[in-house]
């Protein structure tokens, strides 16, 4: 190239192209969640097990620690007689079902405040294929997501009624179990 022979650009016509990545962002793409097969996830388990997920050291002293948490679903899961497996008991089982709760906090110091969020999942062994590990851990079924901003003096018992709210959501899902698919 020289200054009299100046570069030619190929000019691609931009108005199908962009068409064409635009199509790929708008087509329509179903919808695939670990709720698609209904509640069949939770077919033929024997129970589930419970592990609280690490909370902050902030919220402590509001009274929200894993303990806490773990209670709180242990005690809503035998009130519906959800049967409850400890953790070792599930591990030996070959789909390992765990119920995790995790409550994740940051305080707002200057407004006393706290803003939450609280997710309930079960977890399970689940088979791969095609390049994945024979058997890995996913996420089967999750609750509604529950979040929210409120005093620190009003925490413990707002992430409580959150938390009480999903369990009833596994409940639910739970009973329909054995109708499943």
């Amino acid at each position: 190239m020289t200054r009299n022979h100046p570069r030619t650009h190929a000019r691609l016509p931009l108005a199908p192209l962009v068409a064409g990545l635009l199509g790929l962002l708008i087509l329509p793409v179903p919808e695939v969640t670990q709720l698609a097969a209904g509640d069949s996830s939770m077919r033929g388990l024997p129970g589930v097990a419970i592990l609280a997920e690490a909370t902050s050291h902030d919220v402590w002293p509001f009274g929200i620690k894993e303990v806490w948490l773990e209670q709180r679903v242990t005690d809503g899961l035998r009130n519906a007689a959800v049967p409850r497996l400890e953790r070792m008991e599930a591990l030996r089982t070959s789909r390992q079902p765990l119920l995790v709760v995790r409550a994740m906090t940051t305080l707002i110091p200057q407004r006393q405040a706290c803003a939450w969020h609280v997710s309930l999942v079960l977890r399970q062994q689940v088979a791969g294929f095609e390049g994945a590990p024979a058997r890995f851990g996913a996420e089967t079924w999750s609750a509604s997501d529950a979040l929210g901003v409120t005093s620190t003096d009003r925490v413990r018992g707002s992430i409580g009624r959150a938390l009480d709210l999903q369990l009833a959501e596994f409940v639910r899902a739970w009973a329909k179990r054995a109708n499943a698919p």
